[in-house]
């Protein structure tokens, strides 16, 4: 039986949260494209990798991703600026 993570919000289990995916599949989670980006979350100290004895592929904790997800969540939506170019002064 495969696992489909796609859907975080059945990721409110503890059991599940103590789970390693690899950087696909967070990027899977998170809604990006490519695990590029996840890989910019690691060099912007967002989220810290994981390495499972015996695998030399970073992996990321789901608990972190849960945490990174419900931080972005409570943020407040950014402000709209009006149309044309922005004013120097």
């Amino acid at each position: 039986m495969k696992d489909d993570l796609s859907d975080f919000r059945m990721l409110r289990d503890e059991n599940l949260l103590d789970r390693y995916v690899s950087l696909t599949k967070a990027a899977t989670i998170l809604g990006y494209a490519s695990y590029v980006s996840v890989n910019a979350l690691i060099q912007n100290k967002k989220i810290r990798p994981y390495w499972l004895p015996g695998n030399s592929k970073k992996k990321i904790l789901l608990s972190d991703l849960h945490k990174l997800l419900e931080e972005a969540r409570s943020r407040p939506a950014p402000k709209k600026r009006g149309k044309g170019r922005p004013s120097i002064i």
